[in-house]
């Protein structure tokens, strides 16, 4: 790694990117540090959260948020409703830089060059550095670079979609009690129709689902993969002249795993 005063590149505009160099690039500079060795935050005395611990500073935020009587209700609900599912915080934490942002993340034409602010470092839940696209990225653009983190990273967890999505949407209803407890009307105004702009698409079902992923319908898919895969080559094949019904499968998450790899800081870039 290059410690610098300056950083070089821009930052980025989220709204720009499709699928491509941007995605690829932020997935695999997000792998990097979630692969690094706990032992570089622990050596260090920073803050460390287990599963649980997330789980608990989520439900505060909510309650917070709750008690302003500014969040549309439907909201709390799907809220709620992800706090309560044990499934959605199985998961297993790692090294995350912890202040993604327009701020932090610097790009050079469409690539990942640098990061900055490195203040938030810390061992948690992977996904709180994946809520950046979650929540302003094309979808597109997000679901490929959930597939290049999951290639570069192959242990994260089958949740941690859900988990970013909803840290994306709590992480506004957080920051109008912000601007309530300073009382900033323009910025209270501004969180007020981000929320109900939010609610507006939750009713017409365009918000990514939240449930947790099921074990029994990956152990499912996983027969029904592997039967395939085995299957005896001495079946007849297709003749030219008929056609071939296209089979599609969805990509199997691994079985979440402590991830104790040496990868050190001189990897990231």
């Amino acid at each position: 790694a290059v410690v610098m005063t300056m950083v070089a590149g821009q930052a980025p505009d989220l709204s720009r990117y499709a699928p491509g160099a941007f995605s690829q690039t932020f997935a695999s500079t997000m792998a990097a540090i979630h692969k690094l060795d706990p032992a570089v935050v622990r050596d260090f005395g920073l803050v460390e959260l287990d599963a649980a611990a997330v789980l608990q500073s989520k439900v505060q935020e909510l309650d917070k948020a709750a008690a302003t009587g500014k969040i549309p209700a439907k909201l709390l609900s799907r809220w709620e409703e992800a706090l309560e599912d044990v499934g959605l915080f199985r998961f297993h934490t790692t090294v995350i830089h912890g202040a993604i942002s327009q701020d932090s993340v610097y790009v050079d034409g469409q690539s990942v060059v640098a990061l900055s602010d490195f203040s938030h470092l810390s061992i948690s839940d992977p996904a709180e550095d994946l809520k950046y696209l979650a929540g302003g990225a094309l979808p597109s653009t997000f679901e490929d670079a959930l597939l290049h983190y999951k290639s570069n990273r192959e242990n994260a967890d089958e949740n941690i979609q859900q988990r970013a999505q909803l840290y994306s949407e709590l992480e506004l209803a957080t920051w109008l009690t912000h601007c309530l407890a300073v009382g900033e009307e323009k910025a209270i105004s501004d969180a007020e129709a981000m929320l109900a702009d939010l609610a507006e698409q939750l009713d017409a079902g365009s918000l990514r689902s939240l449930r947790a992923a099921s074990f029994i319908g990956l152990g499912a898919a996983a027969v029904t993969a592997t039967a395939i895969m085995n299957t005896s080559p001495e079946e007849p094949e297709l003749q030219a002249d008929e056609p071939m019904d296209e089979f599609q499968h969805e990509d199997m998450p691994e079985a979440p795993v402590q991830d104790m790899g040496e990868s050190s800081l001189d990897e990231l870039f």
